[in-house]
């Protein structure tokens, strides 16, 4: 008998596998009910006039946040209220309707604004970053360019620390210095910034008393400065130098923001790559910009920038000129050679026409991905319509005694 009863229930190494499924069970009970008390969204809870939540025997005064939270950020723009300190959709929709007026009198452009943890009274830290949204394409926005999906990420945190008050770097590894009106407008020429949006007394004295910045309209308590000189596309004025033996990811990143915050020459752009007439240096040569080669002057002009595409006319052939883009592998340049890596994460090319273009097309990677991602929703539409047939396995026989 006893033999009889080992056979059926598997003997005692089946009887652990219960009882540490057993006790699983109950962790994951366990962790459950204590996340869903908060929540108060137990099937049969209670709730006392007090605020206590009880659900069986369990009872708590806790309440979680995330109720609150998903509340905030689907209920929409429109339904925020300000408060003493400013926000709400009626500040919000007057920043909108500003930065719309400024990009049909003055030019569509790239918009940089301060950054303030408070920005969340409009509704999320990353409500400025809708521009491009409320107007149309219009005001493209440089948090919605460059946030945690590009090489040029880094960089687009060190301006807002040089650009803000209260800045909120994301990005660690980086020894970023402090408020620099100055310097922060010369990264901004560098990115091809038309507009920059300040909203502290410091941020804003500062701007008014800088030379490069023109304050054209107000939206309290935003005041809009147009950056003079910024554009897209320009000569380099030195030659680059390819640095070699870089890798990517960080040790490029670390070696761009070299001169890109003023402890080496800068005059020079730090190339990843060129034609052989650039100079090359090693990686541990800093001092890139000693003895660059100036280039000739050249005019860009008629820039049309699209969706995936840029274009622009040059009154000069062989002179490199600068495109501030984020360099990607995809883009491919007609009418000139390259394009060329250059730090701190943008592209040059050196045109061989008078109209050139860049245009961002599908590698061969990108391709292949696509097709994969077709035949896996075909598998599985076929596999949605074939109904699967289960086998039952095979018991074993359990020996009388």
């Amino acid at each position: 008998l006893i033999g009889s009863e080992a056979a059926v229930l598997g003997g005692p190494r089946q009887g652990s596998q219960l009882a540490m499924i057993g006790a699983s069970g109950l962790i994951v009970a366990a962790v459950l009910i204590s996340v869903a008390m908060p929540l108060r969204s137990l099937p049969f809870g209670s709730l006392d006039d007090d605020g206590t939540y009880h659900w069986g025997p369990f009872s708590t005064t806790d309440h979680s946040f995330v109720a609150t939270w998903a509340a905030w950020n689907n209920e929409g723009y429109e339904a925020k209220i300000g408060d003493e300190t400013g926000g709400g959709w009626d500040e919000y929709r007057g920043i909108i309707e500003t930065m719309t007026a400024v990009g049909a009198e003055r030019g569509c452009g790239r918009a940089m604004w301060e950054a303030d943890n408070d920005l969340d009274r409009y509704g999320s830290p990353m409500a400025l970053a809708l521009l491009p949204y409320w107007t149309n394409g219009c005001i493209a926005s440089m948090e919605g360019l460059y946030f945690e999906s590009s090489a040029t990420t880094p960089f687009h945190f060190v301006n807002q620390v040089e650009l803000s008050e209260s800045p909120a770097p994301a990005l660690r590894g980086i020894e970023y210095g402090g408020f620099d009106i100055s310097s922060g407008l010369d990264h901004l020429r560098l990115f091809g910034v038309d507009y920059y949006l300040a909203q502290s007394p410091t941020a804003v004295t500062a701007a008014r008393a800088e030379p490069g910045l023109v304050e054209v309209e107000t939206a309290e308590p935003w005041v809009v400065f147009e950056v003079d000189g910024s554009t897209l596309v320009e000569g380099v004025g030195y030659q680059p130098v390819v640095v070699e033996g870089v890798g990517d990811g960080e040790e490029w990143r670390d070696l761009a923001l070299l001169p890109y915050l003023g402890v080496t020459d800068h005059r020079a752009l730090i190339a990843a790559d060129g034609p052989d007439e650039w100079t090359r240096v090693g990686k541990d040569a800093v001092e890139v910009g000693v003895g660059a080669i100036a280039t000739e002057s050249v005019v860009v002009s008629d820039i049309d920038m699209g969706t995936d595409s840029l274009s622009f006319d040059v009154d000069r052939l062989g002179v490199p000129v600068l495109v501030k883009v984020s360099w990607f592998p995809s883009w491919q340049a007609r009418g000139a050679d390259g394009p060329y890596r250059v730090a701190p994460n943008l592209m040059v090319v050196i045109p061989t026409s008078e109209r050139v273009e860049l245009r961002f097309v599908d590698r061969p990677i990108d391709i292949a991905a696509r097709i994969t991602t077709a035949v896996g929703l075909a598998a599985l539409v076929l596999l949605r319509r074939r109904p699967i047939e289960l086998t039952p396995l095979d018991r074993p026989t359990c020996l009388e005694s």
